[in-house]
């Protein structure tokens, strides 16, 4: 219901309890700016005691807005990855047996996910899976001095060991 506010000096909408909306949003917006730690301890109390209703509203923030938080996440990264991989490093120096049992656990619940990409990877013959095939075979050669020729030679063996082992089935 629209009526004439003499404070804005304009016809606005009301509240049932007859206040003017933009003067009552004014207001609150100078007293959030003249009592910013207040209104800080005030935000933290609540959150406090509602702590089930912010990780809720949390939670569905996040599954609406995964692929902007993944973008953000990766532009972030893309700007400091420098200091991102030496924050890494420290916390996993300082932790290394909480970091374990963290790459332990994920394995364990991902275990199909890693059997699935470690399988992709070896379909794909590239030449690092190829390159650790030749290595673990012949000791006397290091990874750097393997050609490309005996990298492609190799591969295409792979390739036809496979054939053979699928026409065998």
């Amino acid at each position: 219901m629209a009526k004439y506010c003499p404070k804005c000096m304009a016809e606005t909408d009301r509240y049932a309890n007859g206040e003017c909306k933009p003067c009552v949003k004014a207001y609150g917006a100078a007293y959030r700016a003249a009592n910013r730690e207040k209104e800080r301890a005030r935000k933290a109390a609540w959150c406090a005691a509602n702590t089930e209703k912010v990780k809720a509203r949390k939670a569905a923030w996040h599954a609406a807005n995964r692929e902007k938080e993944r973008a953000r996440h990766a532009a972030r990264y893309a700007e400091n990855t420098e200091r991102v991989k030496a924050r890494m490093k420290a916390w996993y120096a300082e932790n290394t047996e909480r970091g374990k049992a963290i790459m332990k656990a994920w394995y364990a619940e991902n275990i199909e996910k890693v059997k699935a990409r470690h399988a992709a990877y070896r379909a794909g013959i590239p030449d690092k899976y190829v390159e650790n095939i030749i290595y673990k075979n012949n000791k006397l050669l290091k990874q750097v001095q393997i050609p490309p020729e005996m990298i492609e030679a190799k591969r295409a063996e792979i390739k036809l060991k496979r054939l053979i082992k699928e026409m065998q089935k």
